[in-house]
Formats: structure tokens, C-alpha cells, sequence
């Protein structure tokens, strides 16, 4: 999907004459994936907060995060995960499937309920 998102690049296409049973299970007609893939980058416009510093790393307050929070999401506890590998910021939204809005939305969730910081320009947020 982030490849239609690019400005340029060279793409192609090939079909597959006899798909095997692998592929088949997980797959869907490129029609739908087109839409689906217009879906999920208009919504990560439309929900995009402030952009983050994407080099930023990301610090987890693990003294104060409750393990069992109920209120976490599952990308919010994809972030923490992955920011806890040193993961920064681009490379967690490249790494998590959800649209660029979504992920950032909850980062900043996650810095206003103390969960993580973010460093930038040298300063932890």
C-alpha cells in the first residue's frame, strides 16, 4: 500500500497463470486491493496529527506503564513493543500496518499519558 504513496518509481506487474493454494488464502483481486489501499492512505491524511520528527527515537517509561492497561490498542502496544528494540519513528510506521495518521495519533497518546518520550533536536518530549 505505501507504494502508491510514492511521488516516482518504476513498477511492474506480473500475473501469476496458475495461482497456488499458498497465495490463494490470503489474497484478493487487484481492484480491491487498489481500493483498499486508497482507503487506508486517505484515512492516514485525514487523521494525521502534527508531523512527528521521524529520525526521533522513542523511550519507554517502563516504570510507568502498567503492563495490563485494558485501554491500550493493539498499535499501541505494537509501538511500545517496537520502540523498546530502539526502533525511531520511521521505521515503526513503516513496520506497522496502519495508516501513517493512526500510528502518530496514538505515539502522541502514548507521550500525553506518559507511556514514552521522543527525542528531538537532543531534547526528550
Amino acid at each position: 500500500m505505501r507504494l502508491l504513496d510514492w511521488d516516482d518509481g518504476a513498477f511492474e506487474f506480473h500475473s501469476v497463470t496458475e495461482p497456488s493454494p499458498e497465495l490463494e488464502a490470503g489474497s484478493m483481486p487487484i481492484e480491491v486491493a487498489r481500493l483498499e489501499a486508497a482507503r487506508w492512505l486517505d484515512e492516514g491524511r485525514r487523521s494525521s496529527h502534527a508531523a512527528l520528527p521521524r529520525e526521533s527515537g522513542l523511550r519507554v517509561q517502563h516504570r510507568e506503564i502498567d503492563l495490563k492497561d485494558p485501554k491500550r490498542s493493539k498499535v499501541e502496544q505494537s509501538i511500545l513493543d517496537l520502540a523498546g528494540l530502539g526502533m525511531n519513528i520511521a521505521r515503526l510506521i513503516e513496520t506497522i500496518q496502519e495508516p501513517d495518521g493512526l500510528i502518530e495519533g496514538c505515539i502522541l497518546d502514548l507521550v500525553e499519558r506518559g507511556a514514552v518520550r521522543y527525542e528531538e533536536n537532543g531534547a526528550l518530549h
